[in-house]
């Protein structure tokens, strides 16, 4: 399970790099303050799931701030690498405006959610069970705060 959990920490810190790399796009939008907080809750489900390492580990841990900065965060939750979600997001909000990231952001936020029910399905213990059925309860929220995102942008919306 270790190995598992290593994964999903390394999942958040891809999703949190996303979400930071795309602030900018939303600088004065009315969608920014939901992007922003979808990077910050990123590493908040880092710490959750470092908590659960940190106890199914047979080994000490590095703390949380120095392994979440080792990890390469090279693939979002989606299975999409970084760079090429970054590059694709990127041309289609040139392409399309803000609202296509804020789709992009409710299809990753949505498959996170499954991930983390499928992981709680597939858990071993039924602690680490809690830990991601709260994770993927924190990500169904997230699921509505870019809906709700959608409305502020009123008629920017096509």
């Amino acid at each position: 399970v270790t190995d598992l959990l290593r994964q999903a920490l390394d999942l958040e810190k891809g999703a949190d790099r996303f979400y930071e790399a795309l602030l900018p796009f939303f600088d004065g939008s009315p969608a920014q303050s939901i992007i922003e907080m979808l990077s910050k809750a990123e590493e908040a489900h880092g710490r959750a799931v470092y908590a659960a390492l940190r106890d199914a580990s047979d080994e000490p841990l590095a703390d949380f701030d120095t392994l979440y900065a080792e990890l390469p965060g090279e693939l979002l939750e989606d299975g999409r690498g970084y760079t090429e979600a970054l590059r694709r997001a990127e041309a289609m909000i040139r392409r399309h405006g803000e609202t296509v990231l804020l789709e992009l952001a409710l299809e990753l936020e949505y498959r996170s959610y499954d991930l983390y029910r499928q992981l709680a399905h597939d858990a071993e213990s039924a602690e680490h069970r809690e830990v991601f059925l709260d994770l993927a309860a924190q990500e169904k929220r997230h699921v509505q705060s870019v809906f709700r995102a959608f409305g502020k942008l009123g008629g920017n919306y096509p």
